[in-house]
């Protein structure tokens, strides 16, 4: 279980997470959504270990990993992929790969590397290819490989689709799929709806750096105005 508790996140002078709590499971989709500027992202860096926790607690099967270092955290199970297509672009898509998996033993890389070809055989064809020279979804591709070259638990994933042709976004959304089926706990998050929704089981909404929904995700695939009222009106309030 990935359990986040009373979350609150400073950038500057601004608070951009205040209160938030949520808990991911293993084997489970769980959508974070909200408008731009809801503080998802910011949520997510927190997570990682990117940005600052001002207060509050992030926990990994029962152990704090709050203050930790990005790369402890990695360690701890939880992989994020930044928002961006962020890749390494003047190195090959395997040195891409192979650049993060510094925390794995010697003798597992390769087989973490075997694993991001199976998901993605399109990168195995172009394991020599600069990063910096592939389409935005080859690209996403590889931040995705990236994440995954440390072996999580915990995948968090910030908007997946930004940018991206519908094709490309249906090819990775069945990777989140096929990573569900695996095992691993997905968080994704998304400014629009449609796409994560249709992966996840649970979703929160998030509005002005705070929970205004947090349940099934069914509730709001059945319901395009409670989806919209937890968009602009928040329809309640919660942590888990």
């Amino acid at each position: 279980m990935l359990e986040v508790a009373d979350l609150t996140v400073r950038r500057g002078s601004k608070t951009v997470v205040s209160g938030v709590g949520l808990a991911a499971e293993r084997g489970k989709v769980l959508a974070v959504l909200g408008a731009n500027g809801a503080g998802k992202s910011e949520l997510v860096l927190a997570m990682a270990g990117m940005l600052p926790v001002q207060s509050g607690e992030v926990n990994v099967d029962g152990r704090s990993i709050r203050g930790l270092a990005p790369d402890q955290i990695r360690k701890a199970g939880i992989a994020a992929v930044p928002e961006g297509h962020r890749v390494l672009t003047q190195l090959s898509v395997e040195d891409n790969l192979r650049a993060a998996a510094s925390i794995l033993p010697a003798g597992q890389v390769d087989a973490a590397l075997s694993d991001v070809y199976e998901l993605f055989p399109e990168l195995s064809e172009r394991r020599k290819q600069l990063a910096g020279t592939m389409s935005g979804g080859q690209q996403q591709m590889v931040a995705i490989g990236h994440a995954l070259m440390s072996r999580p638990s915990f995948l968090l994933i910030d908007e997946m689709s930004l940018g991206l042709a519908p094709l490309v976004v249906k090819r990775l959304a069945a990777t989140v799929r096929c990573l569900k089926d695996k095992g691993v706990g997905i968080v994704i998050v998304e400014q629009f709806a449609e796409v994560a929704l249709s992966l996840a089981d649970r979703a929160m909404v998030m509005r002005l750096g705070k929970v205004a929904f947090n349940g099934p995700a069914e509730q709001l695939r059945m319901s395009p105005e409670a989806l919209h009222a937890a968009y602009f009106e928040g329809t309640s309030t919660g942590g888990r």
